[in-house]
């Protein structure tokens, strides 16, 4: 007999401890590797088959291979977000921007909006996308606002590229990790 919702919240102690991985389909697991390794810096832990795990911190990622990736771009959800400090957002954008990985800071303060200055303290969401599509994001709640900080709502046109070519463009600095 399956355990009730309202049965699993009357159990003293139940609970979950930690996120332990999520997963992502991609296309090209050599790319995924660069991308995930390299761009955004994962700790590679194994690739075995059709799967790549890479970590930060306690969770790991599961890149498995398969023909077809997330929803497309016109829909912002499910997407997956890392948690980054405010005062190197902009560092990460210029990174991104090194790799012809288009990217977009977005503040959802809309009540601050009135009176925020250059200089003030935001919470603000870096959007990007995967080679393969995968919405992604950063997440930093101190993050200096600039000129460089748009308004939510955001176009998620403006993150698009073409995952192929980026592959054909930076594959040379394709090093694979000791298995």
């Amino acid at each position: 007999m399956a355990t009730t919702e309202a049965q699993v919240r009357s159990i003293p102690g139940l609970r979950l401890d930690s996120l332990n991985h999520f997963s992502l389909p991609v296309t090209n697991l050599d790319a995924a590797e660069l991308f995930y390794t390299e761009v955004l810096g994962g700790q590679f832990i194994r690739r075995d088959g059709s799967d790549l795990w890479v970590r930060w911190g306690p969770v790991d990622v599961r890149l498995n291979r398969q023909k077809y990736g997330e929803p497309t771009i016109a829909q912002a959800h499910p997407h997956h977000a890392f948690t980054t400090g405010g005062s190197i957002v902009h560092q990460w954008q210029d990174h991104f921007a090194s790799w012809s990985i288009p990217s977009v800071i977005v503040c959802r303060q809309h009540d601050r909006r009135p009176t925020m200055k250059g200089g003030d303290p935001c919470a603000v969401e870096v959007y990007f996308l995967d080679p393969d599509g995968n919405p992604l994001e950063l997440d930093a709640r101190d993050c200096p606002f600039s000129e460089r900080v748009i308004w939510a709502p955001y176009d998620h046109f403006d993150v698009l590229y073409n995952g192929h070519h980026w592959w054909a463009e930076y594959k040379n600095r394709f090093k694979p990790h000791a298995l």
